[in-house]
């Protein structure tokens, strides 16, 4: 059962398997753009990584977790352009 996309566990109900691997893909891309400073392609990569979720989540998991707040931290840094942050929010994921 779901609800907002939001699988009774907590974590995003992706329908079915076929969109995690596009997902997982998206992530180790956004991690070989930041380690070539290259912030207009990991933060392309952000908006199709973020596109693949299920509606409604906004992020992986329920914005009161850590991880859910690191992506938004990640998300803002590359919108502004922040490399070091950037990379550092991506270690922590």
């Amino acid at each position: 059962m779901s609800v907002s996309g939001i699988s009774a566990n907590g974590f995003p109900d992706f329908g079915s398997q076929s969109k995690v691997p596009q997902v997982q893909q998206e992530f180790l891309q956004i991690g070989n753009d930041l380690a070539a400073g290259d912030l207009t392609a990991a933060e392309s990569d952000f908006v199709t990584l973020e596109a693949g979720l299920p509606a409604g989540t906004g992020a992986p998991l329920p914005n009161g977790d850590p991880v859910a707040q690191v992506f938004a931290r990640l998300s803002e840094d590359l919108q502004t352009g922040n490399l070091a942050a950037a990379q550092q929010d991506y270690s922590e994921i």
